[in-house]
């Protein structure tokens, strides 16, 4: 099964989830003052949590992704009254719909860069690259690689509660030996970044995990700037210069957010 066609049959599973992540709140609140002023893409909306705060706030909002069935919660169970708000079907590695240089921000959230090849996951880029103006932000968030002890290693199954910790176990023995080669972890802990099945959707998806300096490499080769890192724990910037960037490595995943350069 492919990713999207698991995303169109797990749509109804974030019909209920509304609440913006502590890294959104903080970046939100750092831009709010701006945000009247911005044209916004929303990609990979889901079924609308982020349409909630955002579309109301901004001059102009659309939000896209690639599965139909997400597009139709939108539609039906967002009610927002703002003429200048609107929801397409659309691809994030062609986004022919709209010109160049069209947004001031452009918003990638809850992992959903993650679900395509390494190879797409670039063309992305360049696509969001294309679309947004001079000086626009990119906000997005990853998965992070240096979080594979946690998943792979068996002492981080443990839990007090004898049901929980079964099921812990049972999870734990799919992923390393049903799902992936028995060998990925020792693969993992040499690699800058990876695709493999982390379980997620009942093991119905292929994910994408990079270092987070792996993934500061690749925005600023694709002419992204001024990189912030943010926690998904606190919400809080990651001083990449002190020992935060320790406490990376307790985060399954990381917010990013960046510029867009278009005079390199």
């Amino acid at each position: 099964m492919s990713n999207k066609n698991t995303y169109n049959n797990v749509s109804y599973q974030y019909q209920d989830i509304y609440e913006l992540q502590r890294p959104e709140k903080t970046i939100f609140n750092i831009l709010e003052s701006n945000l009247v002023n911005m044209k916004v893409l929303d990609i990979g909306v889901g079924a609308g949590r982020t349409s909630l705060y955002l579309a109301n706030k901004v001059k102009e909002y659309h939000g896209l992704d690639y599965s139909d069935e997400m597009i139709e919660l939108c539609k039906n169970n967002i009610c927002i009254n703002n003429e200048n708000t609107k929801y397409d079907v659309c691809d994030v590695r062609d986004m022919n719909i709209f010109n160049n240089d069209t947004f001031d921000l452009v918003l990638f959230s809850f992992n959903g860069l993650d679900y395509i090849s390494h190879q797409d996951r670039l063309k992305a880029l360049k696509e969001i690259h294309r679309v947004s103006k001079e000086g626009a932000y990119f906000i997005f968030s990853t998965h992070n690689l240096q979080y594979i002890d946690r998943i792979f290693l068996l002492r981080y199954q443990f839990h007090y509660k004898i049901k929980r910790l079964k099921e812990k176990i049972s999870f734990w023995f799919k992923l390393k030996y049903k799902y992936n080669d028995v060998n990925l972890y020792k693969k993992l802990k040499e690699s800058k970044f990876a695709i493999f099945n982390d379980g997620a959707h009942d093991f119905g998806l292929l994910t994408y995990y990079i270092n987070p300096k792996a993934q500061i490499q690749q925005l600023n080769e694709e002419h992204f700037t001024n990189i912030d890192l943010f926690s998904v724990h606190t919400g809080d910037r990651i001083d990449l210069g002190t020992k935060d960037i320790e406490a990376i490595c307790d985060a399954s995943w990381v917010y990013y957010m960046c510029n867009i350069n278009k005079k390199l």
